[in-house]
């Protein structure tokens, strides 16, 4: 019964996106002290990758569709983490757009690597492989996994462990470790049967429908998933044995390793958003109440 290793996921919403979009959102020119500043004395100006930035008009991030966290509608990123973004840029005295990619969530770390996006606005733990390859700056949201299941829940899953999933079968998200700590359980039991999908939405439909026992997944997209279809036959189990405290479960941003100027001055300004309620108002605005819950860790 080893405690599971957590990470984030990619999430669609419960109608399935098909096409890969590319969006920008407009940010108007910062104001306060930042805005009418020189390049050399602006805020931004530490940061070799909020510079090109600025030069090129554009912060570059990859967005995969997890609503409320982040999603696209239209060509605008919205959600929790661009809106943060967006403010971000306003206050370290940047006149640019957010331009967003959808991007699989398998495929974000390599692109922040590689300089093709400056981030990403998604659910992201910081975990010890990806920290090798990337830099994080401090959680944005705290966002803790759990199972999710057919209502009554008639298997009675208590935990996620070889005792409570025995002979069942389960599923999670190509891509994440939530998989990988399911197929890990699954060695250890071969009656527990493990099936992966490319996306949340369509592993809350095979709960909804019956095809699996549960499925591992977050708490904000396994209830924002009910609250825009009540039709679903799932219940979020909560309270489950065998997870990792919340503090293990912040969501962060990557940013590439040669920039640690990027992670200092977005956690500095974060920090200041935090304090003067910016960032309630953030998650208030994105129906994530109270706003504490998810600001904080236990």
């Amino acid at each position: 019964m080893g405690s599971i290793t957590k990470t984030k996921l990619l999430v669609l919403p419960v109608a399935a996106i098909a096409l890969i979009l590319a969006g920008c959102s407009s940010t108007p020119a910062a104001s306060g002290a930042g805005a009418s500043t020189s390049t050399s004395s602006a805020r931004y100006a530490v940061s070799a990758t909020l510079v090109r930035a600025e030069k090129a008009g554009a912060l570059r991030i990859a967005i995969d569709t997890e609503p409320p966290i982040s999603s696209i509608e239209g060509t605008k990123a919205v959600g929790v983490v661009p809106q943060v973004l967006e403010e971000f840029v306003k206050r370290v005295g940047m006149n640019v757009q957010i331009q967003a990619t959808a991007t699989p969530f398998s495929s974000m770390v390599p692109e922040v690597q590689s300089g093709r996006v400056d981030t990403i606005a998604a659910g992201m733990y910081n975990t010890p492989p990806r920290a090798k390859v990337v830099n994080f700056t401090e959680p944005v949201l705290y966002n803790p996994e759990t199972l999710i299941a057919p209502k009554g829940n008639p298997k009675h899953i208590t935990g996620i462990n070889t005792s409570s999933l025995h002979g069942l079968t389960v599923g999670s998200y190509a891509g994440t470790t939530m998989l990988t700590d399911l197929q890990a359980l699954a060695k250890k039991d071969s009656s527990i049967k493990v099936r992966s999908f490319t996306t949340a939405n369509l592993l809350a439909l095979a709960v909804s429908q019956g095809q699996i026992d549960a499925g591992y997944i977050d708490q904000v997209s396994g209830a924002y998933f009910l609250k825009q279809a009540p039709s679903l036959n799932y219940e979020v189990l909560t309270g489950l044995a065998d997870t990792q405290p919340k503090s293990g479960t912040g969501d962060c941003l990557p940013v590439v390793k040669s920039d640690p100027q990027f992670v200092s001055l977005f956690n500095t300004v974060w920090n200041e958003m935090k304090a003067d309620g910016s960032a309630a108002k953030i998650m208030e605005q994105n129906g994530l109440v109270p706003a504490a819950s998810f600001l904080n860790a236990n």
